[in-house]
């Protein structure tokens, strides 16, 4: 049985110190049937002409020149483009572990899942500096989103396998470039039936200065909220809502934690001051990481004693 088409979806801007190593990782996986789709999102360096020239020499490379509207415009028009049943998505300055693909897209059609989810390594010039595996096998979108609303697992789009057909109908956030990926995938996972989990690490995330998950700025903490605000809104018109809203709480702390201490946003920001008194309780405090709980609730009240006894408590039952 011929393996069915699994489409690459790569968005490109000023990628072109990363090109070809990127492009290389997807090329020695040694798939049977794949296609590369990059959509050159208006880059000013010499992306155009590295793409183009590794078109011309592989049939399976598909280039997409467009001007600049960030990657979430890219991504659509890469979806639109692909003709796989199977898509899987990867940053320009990213790469993917050598010969670890053709088990994971086994396993996903095997087990007949709509998306298949890897671990991944934290990478930088050194090498390998982090590895996270994936600690499940199988379970169901309302089970996972728990575990990606209370920070135990991402909400990035790649390195993961997905079904094609999940991505009918998925919105975009107006006005958000940075973190629309988490959005959309949020959405693909309310539309699955059977998630699957690969432990083994698939992707390399590669740290750079530059990388917009790796720059502090107020920018990026904004969005990352309103984000989370198209979610909240999202999962509000889910037949499952009422049992995720103690998760969707958790997740604005989880977001409050990160904007104020990673990205410098400061407390009286008006979306930060709408995320203290909606959705500041103990109870959704003390099902996020202790570390982050212990910070969010440090600023919001000096009686940190009351936060270890609640915790500690919630967590023995």
């Amino acid at each position: 049985m011929n393996s069915p088409l699994l489409s690459f979806i790569i968005p490109c801007y000023n990628g072109e110190p990363f090109i070809k190593l990127c492009i290389d990782s997807i090329i020695k996986q040694n798939l049977e049937n794949y296609e590369i789709i990059c959509i050159n999102d208006g880059s000013k360096d010499n992306s155009k002409k590295i793409l183009d020239e590794l078109a011309q020499k592989n049939s399976r490379i598909k280039v997409i020149h467009k001007t600049n509207e960030g990657a979430a415009k890219a991504r659509s028009i890469g979806i639109e483009q692909a003709n796989g049943e199977y898509i899987m998505f990867i940053d320009i300055d990213d790469t993917f572990v050598n010969n670890s693909i053709n088990k994971m897209l086994e396993s996903i059609i095997i087990n007949q899942g709509d998306i298949i989810i890897s671990g991944f390594n934290i990478v930088n010039r050194k090498g390998i500096i982090k590895k996270l595996p994936v600690n499940f096998k199988q379970t169901d979108n309302i089970n996972y989103l728990k575990k990606v609303l209370t920070g135990k697992y991402g909400w990035e789009l790649c390195g993961k396998i997905f079904r094609k057909k999940l991505f009918i109908n998925i919105s975009t956030p107006e006005n958000i470039r940075m973190v629309e990926d988490g959005a959309v995938f949020i959405q693909v996972v309310c539309k699955s039936s059977i998630i699957l989990g690969f432990e083994e690490p698939v992707y390399n995330y590669v740290q750079h200065q530059s990388s917009a998950t790796h720059t502090r700025s107020k920018e990026y903490a904004e969005e990352t909220l309103k984000a989370g605000i198209f979610i909240e809104k999202y999962l509000k018109e889910q037949p499952f809502y009422n049992l995720l809203k103690k998760e969707i709480d958790s997740f604005f702390l989880l977001l409050y934690s990160t904007s104020t201490r990673r990205y410098y946003l400061q407390r009286n920001n008006p979306l930060i001051q709408q995320i203290r008194k909606k959705h500041y309780s103990i109870k959704s405090l003390s099902l996020i990481p202790s570390k982050k709980a212990i910070y969010v609730f440090s600023l919001i009240s000096l009686r940190t004693d009351l936060l270890f006894q609640y915790i500690f408590k919630e967590r023995a039952l």
